[in-house]
């Protein structure tokens, strides 16, 4: 079974090339990596990023149950995360944890914050019952690592906090 890992920011552009950067890192040491993204392409994540536009309103129960679908979407889809997994890959995927609904909702220190085995938290409007934010994400898989970039990202911290989950005790690569 591969690995899951989040990488997640208030930056997308930003996440997007530390992403990039770990994919290639990762890639270079031998493992084989795939990518993906929330909010997708599809038309789940086309009703997210409408509403991150500004062009359409919902309420933070709405957006967090869009959310989910298209987290499962991604999922579960032919080819998609946990057919990947199931082949051995490691997936780097930017804000899939969904304690991120798409950006950090607490405040970190500067640099990559790390969390192994994290359970979710409150959602980005910090109003919903986390209780219930767990129980809407039952059947989603849970990150191996899941790595929050707040400010400033720090390639290297996140490159030591990956080599401990995937080659634990040994020196990082």
């Amino acid at each position: 079974m591969g690995k899951l890992i989040s990488v997640a920011g208030g930056d997308r552009a930003r996440v997007k090339v530390l992403a990039e950067q770990l994919a290639s890192w990762l890639h270079e040491r031998g493992v084989q990596v795939v990518q993906f993204s929330l909010p997708t392409r599809g038309p789940v994540g086309a009703l997210i990023r409408l509403q991150a536009q500004s062009r359409l309103q919902l309420d933070p129960a709405s957006l967090a149950l869009l959310w989910t679908a298209d987290r499962l979407d991604l999922l579960s889809r032919e080819g998609g995360i946990v057919a990947q997994l199931q082949a051995g890959m490691t997936v780097l995927c930017t804000h899939y944890a969904w304690w991120e609904n798409g950006h950090c909702a607490h405040s970190l220190r500067s640099g990559c914050y790390a969390k192994r085995g994290a359970a979710a938290e409150a959602s980005t409007a910090m109003t919903l019952d986390p209780a219930w934010v767990e129980r809407i994400h039952a059947r989603c898989v849970r990150p191996d690592l899941s790595l929050c970039v707040d400010g400033e990202e720090s390639l290297d911290h996140c490159r030591q906090e990956i080599s401990a989950m995937l080659w634990p005790g040994e020196e990082p690569k």
